[in-house]
């Protein structure tokens, strides 16, 4: 007879431990996102107030009749010498401030022969080689006046004369019968001043040096 097998015992599997792992995790945790910072809204400006009367500011739009709380009046006398006897004076004052010139009052030399017939020119700047060019002077009052001699007259500007701070400007003043006003020894130096306008001595349609002797009114 064939022999049977053999029953041999069949070996146990070899038990193997797991392979570890190739790479160790990292410790270093993951980086957040940054977050974008929320921008500041732009803050807008605050409108300005429109001008208005009460605001303590003589406007371009004001005037003393229309808002006599914000544009002070103000009368400036120059020279109190007024002697002599003259058809013309030439002269330039110099603002400090922003302000409007509306009137200049002379002494009258009428004697009740004739009427006395007054004109008023301006331009911006000093006089000084335009004293005789009519195309260079703005006319500002030309009226008869009725007064007696050595009375005050007011010749009222039209149209007011604004004046920036700092800037010059020349006027001359002429009367057919003549105005009082008083000799200068010399052109071109203030005689006169307050915080807002400086005056300066001119010439004198009678020969010579001259100061305006009168009253420049003015408000700012």
């Amino acid at each position: 007879p064939t022999g049977g097998p053999t029953a041999g015992p069949t070996s146990d599997p070899t038990a193997g431990p797991t392979p570890g792992p190739t790479k160790s995790p990292s410790e270093a945790p993951t980086p957040r996102p940054t977050p974008h910072p929320t921008p500041r809204p732009t803050p807008r400006p605050t409108p300005r107030p429109a001008p208005y009367c009460g605001d303590s500011v003589c406007d371009w739009n004001e005037d003393p009749p229309s808002c006599r709380s914000d544009c002070a009046v103000t009368i400036l006398r120059t020279s109190r010498e007024a002697r002599s006897l003259s058809n013309g004076v030439m002269f330039k004052v110099r603002a400090k401030e922003d302000l409007t010139v509306f009137a200049l009052d002379i002494v009258d030399r009428h004697r009740g022969r004739n009427p006395n017939r007054c004109q008023v020119y301006t331009r911006p700047g000093d006089y000084v080689g335009l004293e005789n060019d009519p195309r260079n002077w703005q006319p500002l009052f030309d009226d008869v006046v009725r007064i007696l001699d050595g009375e005050r007259f007011v010749l009222a500007t039209d149209p007011p004369v604004p004046m920036s701070a700092w800037s010059v400007r020349s006027f001359y003043v002429w009367c057919a019968e003549g105005f009082y006003y008083a000799w200068a020894s010399a052109e071109g130096f203030v005689f006169e001043a307050d915080g807002s306008l400086e005056v300066y001595t001119g010439k004198s349609q009678a020969g010579g040096n001259g100061m305006f002797s009168g009253w420049i009114r003015y408000y700012s």
